[in-house]
């Protein structure tokens, strides 16, 4: 966006170099190869196993920690929390080639 240098309408041809913008731009350079040298770290160690397993299992927790609380709902009279039975039903098993098992 900005020229290297500027050439004068003057006859005598001086040229004028923009400084401000022109150290602007070098830094600005300088900043976006940091920010993709950080951008590639950041992107290697989050492929990590390592760091996978971490984020699996902290979210199993978060989930764990949802499902079934350390404390017990309140507002229950009682200690005994009644909890809705599911219906079963009986189901035999197959072997690998598909007979019934006893």
């Amino acid at each position: 966006m900005v020229l290297r240098s500027i050439r004068s309408l003057d006859a005598d041809g001086d040229t004028v170099v923009p400084d401000i913008a022109v150290n602007v731009a070098v830094l600005l350079a300088v900043v976006d190869v940091g920010v993709l040298v950080y951008f590639i770290h950041h992107i290697a160690q989050s492929v990590q196993v390592g760091t996978l397993s971490a984020r699996v299992r902290q979210e199993l927790r978060d989930a764990v920690d949802v499902l079934h609380p350390d404390e017990p709902p309140t507002g229950l009279s009682g200690d005994v929390v009644a909890v809705p039975m599911r219906s079963a039903a009986r189901m035999p098993a197959r072997t690998t080639r598909g007979l019934l098992m006893t």
